[in-house]
């Protein structure tokens, strides 16, 4: 558990990190045209912390690679522990840190669709599912099952990965 825990915590303070550069280089605030974007790259940070998690852990188990069972498992615990960091700070950095993005999104997002020319009702739709996922409960909830469903693709593609490695190692 050892393993999970601070690959957890890594890839959770790793996010939060990556998230408070881009505010400080206004990424959320004056450039949001970049920043829609550049939050997918964050994404390599889960997808390394798995990948030397599993690494490790497969160290430490019996010779031989890990089961699927065995890496989903611990893919599954780190992304618990990145989530529950990662929630955490979304919600201060919602409150303390940034407390105007939330509307400074919504605008964004309304000026997007409206170029496009989506129709006032649908967009005014499309407006009250961005609130609640940007709301308190709605980051939570997002957050934490986001974090599980992709630490569980990360991880089933990474012990595969492993698997195939280490078994073209052996021969």
């Amino acid at each position: 558990m050892r393993t999970e825990l601070t690959y957890g915590i890594a890839a959770g303070l790793g996010i939060s990190l990556w998230v408070f550069i881009e505010f400080l280089l206004d990424l959320h605030d004056q450039h949001l045209e970049i920043g829609q974007f550049t939050g997918y790259l964050s994404t390599i940070i889960p997808i390394a912390c798995i990948y030397l998690g599993l690494k490790e852990k497969g160290g430490q188990l019996s010779p031989g690679p890990l089961t699927l069972q065995q890496g989903l498992t611990t893919g599954l615990i780190i992304s618990l522990f990145s989530g529950i960091i990662t929630t955490a700070f979304f919600l201060i950095y919602y409150h303390f840190i940034n407390p105007g993005w939330r509307q400074t999104a919504e605008d964004f997002e309304r000026s997007q669709w409206e170029h496009t020319g989506m129709p006032e009702e649908e967009i005014a739709l499309q407006i009250e599912q961005l609130k609640f996922l940007n709301s308190d409960t709605g980051v939570i909830i997002f957050n934490m099952i986001s974090s599980l469903v992709l630490g569980m693709i990360i991880s089933f593609f990474m012990t595969l990965f492993l698997r195939r490695q280490e078994k073209a190692q052996e021969e």
